[in-house]
């Protein structure tokens, strides 16, 4: 059964922001996209290229390819219900909002 979407962005919201003290927390978006490529998809300048997930497209670095680093759970979705405007503004006004945009395991 599929928990419905006000569901999910309530435990996110709710949830404390320091609850896994042994993790390590990403402060914000430009972090965690940084972070993404040089870890799950760093260059290769010899060897056997990386293959994206969708369409197949092999490439060695970053400047091979325009491609995004996008969230599994859209950000607006759970900005929304933090009740602080645009993404811009929830970035510059919500330190949980920067914490769940910057999660590694929704990018």
């Amino acid at each position: 059964m599929l928990m419905p979407v006000g569901l999910v962005v309530a435990v996110l919201i709710a949830w404390p922001v320091n609850a896994s003290a042994d993790q390590t927390i990403t402060p914000d978006y430009d972090t965690a996209r940084r972070i993404f490529w040089r870890d799950v998809y760093p260059d290769k300048p010899t060897g056997r290229p990386h293959s994206d997930l969708y369409c197949g497209f092999d490439f060695r670095t970053r400047d091979d390819v325009e491609m995004q680093v996008e969230h599994v759970y859209p950000a607006n979705w759970f900005g929304t219900p933090l009740g602080c405007g645009t993404r811009t503004q929830y970035q510059q006004t919500s330190e949980r909002f920067n914490l769940i945009e910057a999660d590694l395991h929704n990018l």
